[in-house]
């Protein structure tokens, strides 16, 4: 019977035998030498291929004719080492496997994979090798692996913001009789205000030809904002006709050096109109981004929007006539019933922080 202490190891690139008791190793079985030691001094001729992770074990005259055991590895490109050991069972980190020794105890069965360790098998039963390896996922399973899902995102959660707080116009004068902004204009031009705005439920009356005097000198004055602050202007106009009209500008209403245009996305051109069953209806003509003519100020006139030399809405600089027609900057109507049109009452209206 076998000394179960006495332990043979090897590498599959380096065969060799070792004897714990005497600590003895053959120069010559070193390398890739094939044969080996037993316990009994019988010769085991392994046979390996490392290339597929293929293992035959062999044993000699004394083991009871020819065995053949065969381990495949499912990966390809996995690295491993072992060592015989007396004991009976493959041990593995991703598998363990246990090897028949002998006809007389597994039988003519390839698949039974009992053994008790005992001499009933052959000299040789009872022998364990012991393989660890580093698994990595073979080719056919990243094939055949289904790709990560991405995290879900979360659901948004709707919800509705609260109603604003009515508009409150201030700056109107007890005695001022010409009062263009409503309470209804002011909830239609709040709707195209950007939304920065929307919040402000305080609007003030910056200029007021009733309450001002006729000046474009003097509208440019009172419409200047506070430094770092960046409010938004209302103009409102009523012709002769009784038609009101206007338009939004992002910046305020000044002159530049360098006589040039100003002004962005955010300002456009709007009017209202009374229907033949005596309703209003309100327009607006946003910027449609074809040029960039949108505020042009100089000392003796005021417009918005430009274009083949026409102007979307003009004003002279006594803030008497106007004249107003199709321009390309905001693909708008004439605003007013006619081109040209006499001024009865004009506001500013600054909105945001000024």
């Amino acid at each position: 019977m076998p000394d179960p202490k006495r332990r043979l190891s090897f590498n599959p690139f380096s065969w060799g035998s070792h004897d714990e008791n005497n600590a003895s190793e053959d120069p010559e079985s070193t390398g890739r030498d094939n044969t080996v030691k037993g316990p009994n001094d019988d010769e085991f001729e392994k046979d390996i291929d490392v290339s597929d992770t293929h293992l035959k074990v062999k044993g000699g005259d004394d083991a009871n004719n020819l065995q053949e055991k065969e381990l495949h590895s499912t990966d390809d490109d996995t690295h491993q080492h072992g060592h015989l050991e007396h004991g009976g069972s493959i041990n593995s980190t991703s598998r363990h496997h246990t090897f028949p020794e002998s006809s007389e105890k597994s039988g003519d069965n390839p698949q039974d994979n009992t053994t008790d360790g005992s001499e009933e098998g052959g000299k040789h039963s009872g022998w364990r090798f012991t393989r660890r390896h580093t698994m990595e996922p073979s080719r056919a399973a990243k094939q055949n692996s289904s790709p990560a899902r991405p995290p879900e995102r979360p659901q948004s959660i709707e919800f509705e913001l609260p109603p604003l707080d009515p508009v409150t116009l201030i700056g109107y004068n007890e005695n001022t009789k010409s009062r263009l902004m409503t309470e209804s204009l002011s909830t239609e031009l709040r709707d195209l205000l950007p939304e920065r705005l929307q919040l402000y439920s305080t609007w003030k009356l910056s200029y007021s030809l009733e309450q001002h005097g006729a000046s474009l000198h003097t509208l440019y004055s009172n419409v200047v904002p506070k430094p770092q602050k960046r409010p938004g202007y209302l103009l409102v106009v009523k012709d002769k006709k009784g038609d009101i009209f206007g338009a939004y500008a992002n910046e305020y209403f000044h002159t530049t050096e360098s006589r040039r245009f100003y002004g962005n996305g955010e300002c456009f051109l709007w009017k209202t109109s009374r229907l033949p069953n005596g309703d209003i209806r309100f327009q607006a003509f946003p910027y449609t981004g074809v040029n960039d003519f949108v505020i042009f100020c100089a000392p003796n006139f005021l417009s918005m929007g430009g274009g083949d030399g026409h102007y979307g809405l003009w004003l002279d600089d006594n803030l008497e006539h106007g004249v107003s027609s199709r321009t390309t900057t905001f693909g708008n109507e004439v605003l007013s019933s006619e081109p040209n049109f006499y001024v009865v009452a004009l506001e500013v209206w600054c909105i945001g922080p000024s």
